[in-house]
């Protein structure tokens, strides 16, 4: 049974898994093993999590930190909280990766609070343009 803290997760990977299959002529996992192909992948992903930053009369989205492995599935389990409590308000974005592929994304909004990702720096990228964790 998936954990229910992960079950916007599992939306976002069941129609990533959906698509993939469909490419490759598969049929996507149903069920139990779409939840067991979940928590595989929840091992090997990578978590970005993104402001939006008014910049230049216009905004950008300022990366504050990627999760990987355990510490990306203990951060998606409880993103709304660790986002309110680390970063504060903002308009925040949670993007997925498997490998070097976009996966889906989730926005969150918290209220209220002084918006304590404003003094944080950007996650620096390595040479290859992947974030750092």
């Amino acid at each position: 049974m998936i954990d229910a803290s992960l079950e916007w997760v599992l939306e976002i990977y069941r129609t990533y898994q959906e698509k993939a299959c469909r490419r490759r002529g598969l049929p996507a996992p149903q069920g139990a093993a779409l939840e067991v192909a979940l928590y595989e992948y929840l091992a090997r992903c990578s978590v970005h999590l993104l402001v939006q930053q008014p910049w230049a009369g216009t905004i950008r989205f300022k990366r504050l930190v990627v999760h990987r492995g355990p510490e990306a599935y203990e951060f998606l389990r409880n993103a709304e909280t660790l986002i309110r409590e680390r970063f504060g308000s903002g308009k925040f974005k949670v993007n997925l990766y498997e490998g070097m592929n976009f996966v889906g994304t989730r926005n969150f909004k918290p209220q209220g609070g002084p918006e304590l990702w404003r003094e944080m720096p950007e996650a620096p990228l390595d040479e290859a343009g992947r974030a750092h964790s």
